[in-house]
C-alpha cells in the first residue's frame, strides 16, 4: 500500500492497485473523492481530476472536514467522524434498490454478475414478523446460473 489507494478496490475488484487509474477520471462524468485528498496526498494525479472539470464533471468530496480537495468540489458531504460507513451502506442500499429491487436495469444485473462476488449475500432467518441475517452464502448453497437466448444470465431468488 501507499498513501490513500482506496482499500474498497481490492476487495471489490480483487486488485492491490487503483481501479481505475487515475488517468481515467477524464472519462468520467461524476467523480466522488472519498478518504482521498487528491490535491494534497496524490498530487501527480490531482492535475486528471482538475481537468475534467473544464468539461462539466461534478465533483463531490466526501470527509468530515474542510481539506484542499473540498474546494474543488461541486457538493460536500460531511458526515460526523465514524459514520461514513453508514452512509456508504445507504448509498449502496439506494443503489441496489433503485436498479435491482424496483426496476431492474439488465447492465447493472449483468455487472453485479460478471464484475462482483456479492460479499454480502445472507441468508434471512425468519424471527417473529421479520427476517434477521443468518450466516453467509456459501458456493455450494448457490443454483447453477442458467443464461437465456442472448447469454445474459437469469437471476435467481432464493429462498430463506
Amino acid at each position: 500500500w501507499y498513501a490513500d489507494l482506496p482499500v474498497a478496490s481490492p476487495q471489490v475488484f480483487g486488485d492491490q492497485t487503483d481501479v481505475p487509474e487515475s488517468a481515467d477520471w477524464w472519462n468520467a462524468a461524476y467523480l466522488i473523492m472519498w478518504g482521498s485528498n487528491v490535491p494534497v496526498t496524490r498530487t501527480p494525479d490531482a492535475h486528471f481530476m482538475a481537468e475534467a472539470r473544464y468539461r462539466g464533471q461534478k465533483v463531490v468530496t466526501v470527509s468530515p472536514d474542510y481539506a484542499d480537495n473540498t474546494k474543488f468540489a461541486d457538493e460536500w458531504l460531511a458526515p460526523h467522524p465514524g459514520t461514513d460507513g453508514a452512509l456508504a451502506m445507504a448509498m449502496g442500499h439506494v443503489v441496489l434498490r433503485e436498479f435491482l429491487v424496483e426496476r431492474r436495469t439488465p447492465r447493472f444485473a449483468q455487472y453485479l454478475q460478471r464484475f462482483t462476488d456479492a460479499p454480502h449475500l445472507v441468508r434471512l432467518e425468519p424471527r417473529g414478523d421479520a427476517y434477521v441475517p443468518d450466516k453467509f452464502l456459501t458456493g455450494d448453497q448457490l443454483p447453477e446460473p442458467t443464461a437465456d437466448r442472448d447469454g445474459a444470465f437469469q437471476t435467481v431468488v432464493l429462498d430463506a
